[in-house]
């Protein structure tokens, strides 16, 4: 093991223990206490994250809202890469919410690539919209398939939230 560096979660099996002897509770606070310090360990971070994040009314009904939603909290968090990669999920549910809200059915399975074509072929999102989209697909699909090293993963996923706040104001805000 010299050498090499190990993430070793011991805490679920701690806490099973504790159970099995009937500490149950203490399991519990256990679990709270590991939580809340983790979560307070980089606070001011997760603040200036917060206040990053987008403003505007936006319609909680459509689809993509409970995407936006997670995509918020995992940015607070500060899982960046997730971020980059949850940004094109969130951008290809806009697309099918534009799609929809235009009547436009889409073939299953397409691509994000093919789902901002068939936006622009028929004037369905603003172009400014469509540069945001292309540009979203273009660096989720760095992270999604590495072919070199990432180099500032915080900058890329702060980027990713504000081309995903151009696209919601270009295009869902009230």
């Amino acid at each position: 093991m010299s050498g090499n560096i190990y993430f070793v979660n011991g805490i679920p099996a701690f806490c099973e223990a504790l159970k099995k002897a009937g500490r149950e509770k203490e399991a519990q606070g256990l679990v709270k206490e590991f939580l809340n310090s983790s979560f307070n360990l980089d606070i001011d971070d997760k603040v200036d994250r917060f206040l990053k994040l987008p403003s505007g009314i936006f319609p909680a009904e459509m689809a993509y809202f409970r995407v936006f939603w997670e995509l918020n909290q995992i940015y607070i968090a500060g899982l960046y890469y997730i971020t980059v990669i949850a940004t094109g999920v969130l951008c290809e549910r806009m697309c099918y919410d534009i799609l929809a809200k235009n009547r436009v059915r889409a073939k299953d399975g397409l691509g994000l690539s093919n789902l901002i074509q068939l936006l622009s072929m028929n004037h369905l999102a603003k172009p400014d919209t469509l540069v945001e989209m292309r540009e979203i697909r273009k660096k989720r699909n760095s992270y999604v398939h590495p072919k070199k090293k990432i180099i500032n993963i915080e900058k890329d996923a702060s980027k990713m939230i504000a081309r995903i706040t151009k696209v919601l104001h270009n295009e869902f805000a009230v």
